[in-house]
């Protein structure tokens, strides 16, 4: 039984480690808190987008971009690296504080930042990557019961009701991970100019629906010659010109 014990545990350190991050900036980091700390935002900022380029992507680096732009004065964008810091760490004291202050800005109403953070604290009660390794071993430990069920008929009656909580922890922990998964790579915007139009048709000859503000969030569906068509949170659907929002296909490319 000890055999089985010990193979079950290196599997899991082994799936731990191919978890680990490949890259780990802390030289790029430094300079660029160092940066930060001496004012010079523009360069910090610049810094941590290189950073950010190189596929490294973590509740530090977005609520440090999100500083960044607050400094700015650039509030929609600062709302959308300290959002995505949320699915990281939603239960960080000072992003809590950063987002009330944000929203007071762009939406004169602190208390919907408490909503967005309460939302995000019931998605992401367990962090996503803790999440990963949970899943993964928890569908190990049931292989490895489904096997002791057949080569050791002394305890099958044991390894089965093993077998079974572990099958239902296991899918306990499957609708987790794609409640996460979902919500984490929701195809999002926000208005990242001063002033924009929501338009009828992909054309800004054609009618306005509505004037948007910087901050405004809403979802992509889709993309056309330069314009995206959106639905905005209250439902309304229609056009906006790309290049007056910010999306994690905008920060990737």
């Amino acid at each position: 039984m000890k055999k089985y014990i010990y193979i079950l545990l290196l599997s899991i350190i082994i799936l731990t480690n191919l978890n680990a991050k490949k890259y780990s900036p802390i030289n790029d980091f430094t300079e660029a808190n160092n940066l930060y700390t001496k004012k010079d935002i523009l360069n910090a900022l610049k810094k941590y987008q290189e950073i950010y380029k190189k596929g490294y992507d973590n509740f530090e680096l977005n609520y440090n971009i999100g500083c960044c732009y607050f400094k700015l004065e650039e509030y929609g964008k600062s709302r959308f690296y300290f959002e995505r810091a949320l699915n990281y760490n939603p239960f960080d004291r000072d992003l809590f504080h950063n987002l009330i202050v944000l929203y007071r800005i762009i939406q004169k109403n602190p208390f919907y930042a408490e909503q967005v953070i309460m939302n995000k604290r019931i998605i992401y009660f367990i962090p996503i990557y803790i999440t990963i390794i949970i899943l993964i071993s928890l569908s190990i430990l049931a292989f490895v019961f489904l096997i002791l069920i057949y080569i050791n008929a002394n305890n099958k009656k044991i390894f089965l009701i093993f077998l079974t909580i572990s099958i239902l922890f296991t899918s306990f922990f499957i609708i987790i991970f794609f409640i996460q998964y979902f919500d984490f790579n929701n195809n999002i915007f926000i208005i990242k100019s001063k002033n924009a139009n929501v338009y009828l048709t992909p054309n800004e000859s054609e009618n306005v629906l509505t004037p948007v503000t910087e901050g405004t969030k809403g979802t992509i569906i889709e993309e056309i010659n330069g314009y995206i068509r959106v639905k905005l949170n209250d439902g309304l659907s229609g056009w906006i010109k790309k290049e007056n929002i910010i999306s994690m296909q905008d920060i990737k490319e």
